[in-house]
Order: structure tokens, then sequence, then C-alpha cells
């Protein structure tokens, strides 16, 4: 019989603990809200146009003019002192140049005459130089394989 009190008890103990006198402010209530729009993205900012023909340049140390009439004149010295000072007809001149460069100017030097290639062609990497079709005519034939046998010549 002891029992039925304390259950009674707890009951009401139980049931008082689940209200609260005092309510939560409207605001904390969540309420339903527009989601915010997604942030637009920055336009990236535009490259530097690259100076005038005709403009001296600094490029590592040397001293580079593109002029408008394609010539490009650098002047300059090379890793040991010695005078690197030259004018190439053309930027078609001046790519094959770049081996040699290899030798005697820096790699910063170098790495600076390739983009200045890159820019004067209009911007078309070396790979895709590599990848143009030759001006040899085609027969059509697919290429022979290396590693056959050479045909036998035949007779007219």
């Amino acid at each position: 019989m002891k029992t039925l009190p304390c259950a009674l008890l707890l009951l009401a103990l139980g049931c008082s603990c689940g209200e609260s006198s005092e309510r939560a402010p409207a605001s904390a209530t969540p309420a339903a809200t527009e989601p915010e729009p997604a942030a637009e993205p920055e336009p990236e900012p535009a490259a530097p146009a690259p100076p005038p023909l005709g403009t001296t340049r600094d490029l590592a140390g040397l001293r580079v003019t593109p002029n408008e009439d394609g010539t490009i004149r650098i002047e300059g010295t090379d890793r040991w002192g010695g005078d690197a000072s030259a004018t190439y007809e053309s930027v078609e001149f001046l790519a094959p140049a770049l081996a040699v460069y290899e030798r005697s100017l820096s790699e910063e030097q170098v790495a600076a005459l390739r983009a200045l290639v890159d820019e004067l062609r209009g911007g078309t990497p070396p790979a895709a130089e590599a990848a143009a079709p030759s001006s040899t005519p085609s027969t059509g034939e697919a290429p022979a394989d290396p590693s056959a046998p050479a045909a036998a010549p035949t007779a007219p």
C-alpha cells in the first residue's frame, strides 16, 4: 500500500517537470526564413595587357624590345658577364635560339624569354606547335612500322 502513494507522488512530480512557468520568447522560436542568396563569384581580374610594341622590358636582367616591325632586340649579359646582345628578325627566329640561350643565360632569363615568345605568338603553347600538321604532303597511307622489315622494291 505504501507503493501507491509513492507512485502518485512521482507521477505528480513528473507532470510538473515537463511544464515551465516561463515561456520562451517568440524570437527564440525558429521562424521559416528564406535562404540567403548565394554570393555571386567575383569576376577574375583581367590579365594585365602586354606593353605596346617598341617598349623595352626588363626580363630577369635582360632588356628586351619587341619592335613594331617584328624584330626583337635583346641586350644584357650572360651568366659569366659576357655580352648576350642580339637582334632577331622575328619571334620565329628567337624561338629556336632559346636552346642556345639555355646554356649561357640563367634559368629565370630563359623562362622570361620563353614567356615572351609565347606572348608574341599569341599565347600558343609550344606543345600545340608540335601538334600542328606538317607541311609535307600526305600520301593518305598510314606511316610505316619502323620495326617491320623493309618491303622489297616492286618492278614497274
